[in-house]
């Protein structure tokens, strides 16, 4: 990332940030937490813009995909695969080795894709009375329909809409780019706008 008069370049990306925070950020501290893909350029906007408006960031990550690639493969024929298992236990007793770390927060925040991350984020959160938000971006289940992966394994990505569909009731604010995104997901998963 490189800054260049009130824009920054992420990844490609021409980005306005204003020089002063435009909400009243003073001490507020963000948990940024998960298995999201650090680095890809959702992430890294949403950090970098909390960070320009006065907030203060703790990533709290962990590595549980290996890619696009994995997450197919685990829809097609790794949910119910030992393996798959064993990386998620893995993975989660790692992030929560690093939780333990991250000291006192205002707000944790589940980062993109974040679908199996924000079922543990929300006991983290309820735990220490703090609000979750989760950074929804796309819908996973969506993304499956589009791939036709629902042709090849129908259980697979029922259960993927079934564990979407959750994952949006438990935060106390979803984040979403679009009007028509949030019409969707609200008509798709029978969730209340005023979650966005």
């Amino acid at each position: 990332m490189n800054s260049t008069g009130g824009k920054s370049i992420v990844y490609g990306l021409s980005v306005t940030l204003s020089e002063q925070p435009m909400l009243n950020t003073e001490h507020l501290r963000v948990c940024y937490f998960g298995t999201y893909r650090a680095q890809y350029p959702r992430n890294r906007i949403m950090i970098e813009g909390l960070r320009r408006n006065g907030v203060e960031v703790v990533e709290c990550h962990t590595t549980l995909w290996r890619g696009i690639e994995d997450r197919v493969q685990v829809v097609v024929r790794g949910w119910f695969t030992p393996g798959f298992w064993w990386r998620v236990i893995y993975a989660y007793g790692r992030l929560l080795q690093r939780y333990r770390q991250v000291g006192s927060y205002d707000v944790l925040v589940v980062g993109y894709p974040g679908l199996l991350d924000v079922i543990l984020a929300r006991g983290l959160s309820w735990w220490r009375g703090k609000p979750l938000v989760w950074d929804v971006f796309m819908s996973l289940y969506l993304i499956a329909c589009e791939r036709n992966l629902d042709q090849r394994n129908p259980l697979a990505v029922s259960l993927l809409r079934w564990l979407e569909r959750l994952a949006c009731t438990l935060p106390d604010l979803l984040i979403l780019d679009t009007q028509e995104y949030m019409h969707w997901l609200c008509e798709t998963h029978r969730i209340s706008a005023r979650r966005f």
